[in-house]
């Protein structure tokens, strides 16, 4: 190390490069000087020494017997610039220097786990990846693997070996792929005490990722079935993926049965469109059946009923505003409805 470093200087010295630099680094963690590897790190500007890696990769990867192992600078950038690092990499994977496939199982061995397991580090990666992703079929993948990992980790309530480097709030203001969370969902979350939820973004992430248009729902669903239902938070991922299939009246029953007060913000944000006709001929009839029995969530029924009846008065003729109400109803509950409906039609 000694001699590398003596060559390296008069390297320097005759034409510095970024190169050079990052080869003095490398020969500081030899030699165990780990504030002489900072100084040199320091020294260039990060773009630049990401163009460096770029121009020679093996300062981060080598090949012994046909099998890659991360050198000692890349361990000390995991440990001291995980941000960096991984920066690198993905100029490495945008430049054709390291396969996706390639750079898990780089990351992976990075990390110290084995195959099966996957560290924050290549999630920091795959969303990194996706936020740069130009290309549809690779965006699809990234997809897939950052959703599963999401829901393993979820369905375990396992939090991440690391501090994720971006929060899911980063992510929706960066990249197209992570969509707005919709507002039912944020009602729902609304309810549930912050411990219980909002200990990872891993949630956050995986219901902004499928709020996304670009997202294939299809290709999660086996998975979805791991996250049980019985919570706030599991059951909006459930009656998300109902939703964007299109499957709205299987997303009612769920919020009926589990979280009644969603309902209605559920029915203002998705019940639109194609799918106004659903206020009538779904949750009308069940909120009407539901308020017949006096029980646990008698008033949050009643008051969604209520609701309901107002946005019907307003959407329909009064004819056909008569027809949907039911035969067996009270008639001073809903003689109000009528009325708002009659004077609608006169104004």
């Amino acid at each position: 190390p000694e001699m590398a470093k003596e060559y390296l200087e008069s390297i320097e010295n005759m034409a510095p490069s970024v190169l050079v630099t990052l080869a003095k680094a490398s020969v500081a963690l030899k030699k165990w000087d780990r504030d002489r590897c900072k100084k040199e790190l320091d020294s260039q500007a990060e773009m630049k020494l990401v163009c460096g890696f770029i121009r020679e990769p093996r300062l981060l990867k080598q090949h012994n017997k046909g099998q890659m192992f991360p050198t000692e600078l890349a361990l000390y950038l995991k440990e001291t610039r995980p941000g960096f690092l991984l920066a690198s990499l993905l100029a490495l994977h945008e430049n054709n220097k390291m396969e996706l496939e390639e750079a898990d199982s780089y990351i992976k061995m990075l990390s110290g786990k084995n195959e099966d397991a996957v560290p924050q580090l290549l999630v920091d990666f795959w969303e990194a990846l996706l936020v740069a992703c130009t290309q549809e079929e690779v965006a699809q993948k990234l997809h897939f693997k950052l959703a599963t990992q999401y829901i393993w980790r979820l369905a375990r309530k396992e939090l991440p070996d690391t501090e994720p480097l971006k929060t899911t709030e980063d992510l929706i203001n960066s990249c197209s792929d992570y969509g707005l969370i919709f507002s039912w969902i944020i009602f729902m979350m609304s309810l549930v005490p912050l411990p219980d939820w909002n200990s990872c973004d891993d949630l956050s992430k995986l219901q902004s990722l499928l709020c996304s248009p670009s997202f294939r729902i299809s290709s999660i669903l086996p998975f979805v079935k791991n996250i049980p239902e019985d919570s706030i938070s599991g059951l909006s991922i459930h009656v998300l993926c109902d939703t964007c299939l299109g499957h709205h009246e299987a997303g009612i029953d769920k919020l009926l049965d589990r979280c009644p007060e969603a309902v209605i913000p559920y029915a203002q944000h998705e019940l639109r469109d194609e799918h106004q006709a659903l206020w009538w001929n779904k949750l009308l009839p069940e909120l009407c059946k539901r308020t017949r029995h006096v029980g646990e969530n008698y008033p949050v029924f009643l008051s969604s009923l209520q609701e309901t009846l107002s946005v019907i008065a307003m959407a329909l003729e009064l004819k056909d505003f008569l027809n949907v109400l039911p035969e067996d109803g009270n008639a001073a509950f809903f003689l109000p409805h009528l009325l708002q409906c009659s004077k609608r039609l006169v104004t």
